[in-house]
């Protein structure tokens, strides 16, 4: 959504007021952005929402950014799963997921059966890493095999694809520190064309997080 002002400090107080309206509806601040054209940006406790905005260059246009996104309840996002042939996978700590088969389509053409995207969430890292030893060793005892995850349309760090049933899923690991609150987020693609897709697309994307053994060299 794009507006236009005459006053800059008068839409800055807007803002301010309407960020107050999110904050009491439990939205959080995120900074995810770096340089110059940083964009405020403010989630909601579920992941499902978040608000940005951007002051452009030319000193009358105000960007206001709005993000929804279909959400998963654990029960959906296992049933997905399942159905398309991926090994069980312990639900206990599941958070929230969406489905982006439509983004996928409309952003790269290409017909996943699912695109999920789904979140862990753990009260330490080392019950994090422990979740991923366990679905790590269900994959590879299911045939999976590690890959680099833009082999299956994914800028996470981690990649483990089964080529026969074309089924992939990646992963970034967030530990929180001092062995604090720690978040896993996945991918999981269906219907994959292993032949179609290059190992090299989206390998920018790829973050390691150095001190932990899932990381982009590690094992």
């Amino acid at each position: 959504m794009t507006t236009r002002y005459s006053d800059e400090e008068q839409a800055m107080q807007y803002l301010d007021a309407y960020v107050e309206a999110l904050k009491a509806e439990g939205f959080k601040p995120h900074d995810d952005s770096e340089g110059e054209d940083a964009v405020d940006y403010y989630q909601s406790p579920d992941e499902s929402s978040n608000f940005r905005w951007h002051f452009e260059e030319d000193g009358e246009t105000l960007i206001l950014l709005y993000k929804f996104g279909k959400q998963l309840d654990g029960a959906a996002a296992q049933a997905i799963l399942s159905e398309a042939g991926f090994p069980q996978i312990d639900f206990a700590h599941y958070l929230n997921g969406r489905d982006l088969a439509k983004f996928q389509k409309t952003m790269y053409d290409r017909d996943y059966t699912p695109a999920v995207s789904l979140t862990w969430r753990f009260d330490t890292a080392e019950e994090g890493e422990a979740f991923l030893d366990s679905f790590v060793a269900v994959l590879e005892e299911n045939d999976f095999m590690r890959v680099p995850p833009a082999e299956l349309g994914s800028n996470k760090t981690n990649g483990y694809t089964n080529e026969e049933k074309g089924l992939g899923a990646a992963f970034d690991f967030f530990p929180g520190e001092d062995d604090a609150e720690t978040y896993i987020y996945f991918d999981f693609r269906g219907g994959i064309d292993f032949e179609a897709q290059s190992a090299e697309e989206s390998q920018s994307g790829n973050k390691p997080h150095l001190g932990w053994k899932y990381t982009e060299d590690g094992e």
